[in-house]
């Protein structure tokens, strides 16, 4: 995990996911938005998913192949990590799905859609799985989408 990117108090970090356990994640419990992109066949990650909920992750957007059952599996972890199954509001989190949409659009709504509540979020955490992307790539979509940036 490596920091890409900051705008306006906001940091984009990056990772290349390639097994379970090769991610830490040190926010100090702030709470952050995580996008998984996910390129790799008839894979979801629990153990990931989990990882992510323990760390504070308030919303989860999920793009790429098999992203509903990242997305059904993000909502089953995370009501099992209470013991009655029920979760006090305080602790709600946010995930969608983004079935057939392209990168820049999943980045998009990453950036701009997922404050909810009380969570304005300044942290982001970019996953890919077995993606193409290049660094270069998602700086441009990042510079292109991104509601943040000043005008020139």
């Amino acid at each position: 995990m490596e920091l890409f990117t900051k705008h306006k108090g906001k940091e984009i970090w990056l990772h290349n996911y390639r097994k379970d356990g090769d991610l830490n994640i040190d926010f100090n419990n702030s709470p952050f938005v995580c996008m998984v992109w996910n390129n790799r066949e008839n894979f979801v990650s629990p153990v990931l998913i989990e990882q992510l909920l323990k760390a504070n992750c308030k919303y989860i957007v999920v793009g790429g192949k098999n992203c509903e059952k990242w997305h059904d599996y993000a909502d089953e972890i995370h009501i099992s990590l209470y013991s009655d199954f029920q979760v006090p509001d305080s602790e709600h989190v946010m995930t969608t799905w983004h079935d057939n949409e392209p990168l820049e659009e999943v980045i998009w709504f990453t950036l701009n859609n997922t404050n909810f509540d009380s969570y304005e979020f300044n942290k982001f955490l970019f996953i890919q799985i077995d993606t193409k992307f290049s660094q270069d790539e998602i700086q441009k979509i990042i510079d292109k989408q991104w509601y943040w940036k000043e005008s020139p």
